[in-house]
C-alpha cells in the first residue's frame, strides 16, 4: 500500500537512529537542521532528529496538537491523570438508550452536561449511569467491538495493513455528512492516501439514504475499494447497488424511529410537569432528579421581576444588576472547577422574565404544562410581566452611522467602543463608549468616552490626506468627496491596516 510504505520507511529511519554513533547523528543533525549539532550528547539529539524526520515526511504539527500536548504536559506535571476521551465538537449530543431510559450527555467547550451536572469525562458520566466504573467511550459506541472487527477482516487479506490513523465520528450522528473525521478520510481518499474504506456496518458512512450512495460514488470516482464486513456486497454491480440502497434505507427508517422515541419520552415527561435537563435555571437546584428552590437565588429571580415592573427595560435593568453586584447561575463541577457566574445581558433577563418555570410550570415548544415543582413567582405576575414586554413599544433607533465602529477601541483596556448617545436640553450627543464600561466590567480608564464627532472628524481629516497620496487612488481616478461613507469607511480601515 503506498501509505502504508512510506510509513514503514520513515518508522525504520526513526528506529536506526538509536543505532547511530553520536559523529553520525551529528551530520544527520546538519542534513535535517541546515546547521551545525549542539553539543549535546546522543540521548538529547535522537528525540529532536526524530520528531524532525517525521515532520519532513508527514508535515509539521498543527496548532491544535501543539496546545494538547501542553495540556498533557502540564498535567502530568501536576500529577494528574490524563483522560483517553476523545470528545465531538461542542454542541453535540451524546444518546444512549439503555431499556427504557434514555440518557442525553450534552457536550459544551468546557465539559459535558448530563442531567444537569458537570463532567470532565465521558467514563465519568459512564460511571453515574451504570454505578460503577466503566468506560465511557465504551457504552457510547464510540470504540469497541465494531473497530476490533475491521480490524480483524483486514488481517485476514493477504498483504492488507490497516492504517495508523483514526477515523472515529463515535458520538456524532450519522445522520448526515458534517463529522470531522469522515471529512478527513475524504480529503485523504482525494489525496491518494487510502485505497480501501472498511467500515462494520453500512450506517457508520450515513443512515441518510443519499448520502450512504453519493459516498460510495465519490470511492469509486477515486478507485477507492469500499467494504462493510457484516454487509457484503459487490457495489459496483446493478444488484449490490440495489442492495445498499435497501440497507440505507433501513438505517435512515431505524435513525428516524429513534428521534421519535426520544422526542415521545421528552413530551411526555414535559406533560407530567418533569424536569428534563438542559441549562439549570437562576433559583433552582437539582436533587434526585426534581427542581428545588435555592432560597438566595430565588430572591434575586424576585428582585428581577419586581424591578422589570418598574424599570419596563430589560436593557437597564442588566446594568443595574450588574451594579448592583448580581451574576448568572454559578455551577460548580465534581472536578471543582466553576463555571457561569457572567454578568448579566439583556438576552440573560429576558430569559428570566419569559421563563414559565418561574411561575411552576414547565414548557414544550408553545405548550405549558403544570410542574412538579414549586413556583418562584406567582402566576399573576408572571404574566402581567409578558403583557409589558408584549405592549412595550418597539422604537425604531435613529439610523446614524458609526465611522469607528469596529475599529477605535479603548485606550485602557483595549475592548471596542460602541457608539452612544446622551440627551441634554432636548439636544441629541454622539459618543464613542467602552464596552466594557457598558455591561459593567471592569475599565481603568477615567474617560470611558469620547466625543463621537470630534474624534470622527479628526480620523477622516487625516485619511483624506493619506488618501490623497494612495496608489490604489490613480487606478480608482475617483475624489475623496465622491466616495460614498461606506466607501471612506472602508479606506479608513485599509489605512489603519497599511
Amino acid at each position: 500500500m503506498r501509505v502504508m510504505e512510506k510509513k514503514e520507511k520513515i518508522e525504520k529511519k526513526v528506529k536506526n537512529l538509536g543505532e547511530k554513533p553520536l559523529v553520525e547523528l551529528r551530520k544527520i543533525w546538519k542534513k535535517v537542521y541546515g546547521e551545525e549539532a549542539p553539543q549535546h550528547s546522543r540521548k538529547y539529539l535522537i528525540p529532536r532528529l526524530a520528531y524532525r524526520i517525521q515532520e519532513e515526511a508527514y508535515g509539521e504539527m498543527s496548532r491544535k496538537g501543539a496546545k494538547r500536548l501542553e495540556y498533557l504536559a502540564d498535567r502530568l506535571e501536576k500529577g494528574k491523570r490524563i483522560s483517553s476521551d476523545k470528545l465531538p465538537v461542542e454542541g453535540t449530543e451524546l444518546i444512549l438508550e439503555r431499556g427504557e431510559e434514555i440518557h442525553v450527555v450534552m457536550v459544551t467547550n468546557t465539559g459535558l452536561i448530563y442531567r444537569e451536572e458537570f463532567y470532565t469525562s465521558l467514563s465519568a458520566v459512564a460511571g453515574k449511569i451504570m454505578g460503577m466504573s466503566y468506560n465511557g467511550p465504551l457504552l457510547f459506541g464510540m470504540r469497541g467491538k465494531k473497530r476490533v472487527a475491521c480490524e480483524k477482516y483486514i488481517k485476514s487479506k493477504e498483504g492488507w495493513v490497516a492504517l495508523a490513523k483514526r477515523y472515529d465520528d463515535g458520538g456524532f450522528s450519522g445522520k448526515n455528512l458534517e463529522r470531522p473525521a469522515i471529512k478527513e478520510l475524504f480529503e485523504d481518499v482525494k489525496a491518494g492516501e487510502v485505497d480501501c474504506v472498511v467500515v462494520y456496518t453500512l450506517d457508520r458512512l450515513s443512515r441518510e439514504t443519499k448520502d450512504s450512495i453519493e459516498v460510495t460514488s465519490f470511492f469509486r470516482r477515486h478507485r477507492v475499494n469500499f467494504i462493510a464486513v457484516t454487509q457484503i456486497f459487490d457495489n459496483n454491480t446493478p444488484m449490490g447497488k440495489f442492495v445498499q440502497t435497501v440497507l440505507s434505507g433501513a438505517a435512515q427508517l431505524e435513525r428516524e424511529m429513534i428521534v421519535e422515541r426520544v422526542k415521545n419520552k421528552i413530551a411526555t415527561s414535559k406533560e407530567q410537569g418533569l424536569w428534563m435537563g438542559g441549562t439549570l435555571p437562576l433559583g433552582y437546584d437539582v436533587k434526585d432528579k426534581e427542581l428545588i428552590i435555592n432560597e438566595k437565588e430565588a430572591k434575586t429571580v424576585k428582585h428581577i421581576f419586581e424591578r422589570y415592573m418598574e424599570l419596563r427595560s430589560m436593557a437597564e435593568l442588566a446594568r443595574e444588576l450588574n451594579r448592583e453586584g448580581h451574576r448568572t447561575k454559578r455551577f460548580e463541577a465534581k472536578s471543582g472547577k466553576v463555571y457561569g457566574g457572567e454578568i448579566f445581558k439583556k438576552a440573560t433577563v429576558r430569559r428570566i422574565i419569559t421563563n414559565p418555570i418561574y411561575m411552576g410550570k414547565t414548557r414544550h415548544y408553545e405548550k405549558q404544562y403544570e410542574g412538579k415543582h414549586e413556583a418562584i413567582i406567582e402566576e399573576e405576575k408572571w404574566k402581567k410581566a409578558q403583557e409589558l414586554i408584549k405592549n412595550q413599544p418597539y422604537r425604531r433607533a435613529k439610523y446614524e452611522e458609526a465611522l469607528l465602529k469596529g475599529i477605535i477601541k479603548c485606550k485602557s483596556c483595549n475592548a471596542n467602543m460602541t457608539l452612544t448617545y446622551a440627551k441634554k436640553e432636548n439636544k441629541r450627543y454622539r459618543y464613542y463608549v467602552c464596552n466594557n464600561h457598558l455591561v459593567g466590567k471592569s475599565c481603568e480608564s477615567k474617560s470611558r468616552n469620547i466625543v463621537a464627532g470630534e474624534v470622527e472628524k479628526e480620523v477622516m481629516k487625516k485619511a483624506k490626506q493619506l488618501y490623497e497620496n494612495w496608489e490604489e487612488k490613480e487606478a480608482k481616478k475617483e475624489k475623496w468627496e465622491n466616495l460614498s461613507f461606506g466607501k471612506q469607511k472602508e479606506v479608513v480601515k485599509k489605512l489603519i491596516r497599511e
